[in-house]
């Protein structure tokens, strides 16, 4: 049997929620009443261990097969965290294609 990683994925010893990957890979994942689109597609990838130092930040891609993210390069000071996401530039779908109603759309 194959664990996914999205099951392993803790936030303050709390598992992430994951709702069932669609034909393309994509999962709801949620925490604290937030929740967001994961594309996992084909990734197989070993669970590991890691707390994350007061301080720093541990940054995961929305699409995990094909990103590069703390995963590989360790944590983040807080410091070089500059920004926040303020509205959606491009949105797609395997399955759907270019979801053009979310260009634009302002993230809360």
């Amino acid at each position: 049997m194959s664990v996914s990683v999205a099951e392993i994925i803790k936030i303050n010893d709390e598992s992430l929620t994951r709702r069932t990957a669609d034909a393309d890979g994509v999962s709801t994942e949620g925490y604290d009443n937030h929740q967001w689109l994961v594309n996992w597609g084909e990734q197989d990838a070993a669970p590991f261990d890691l707390l994350v130092p007061p301080g720093r930040v541990f940054v995961l891609g929305d699409n995990r097969a094909q990103t590069v993210d703390s995963r590989n390069f360790g944590t983040v000071p807080m410091q070089d965290v500059v920004g926040r996401a303020r509205q959606i530039w491009s949105s797609y779908s395997g399955s759907s294609g270019i979801r053009w109603e979310r260009f634009g759309k302002v993230v809360r």
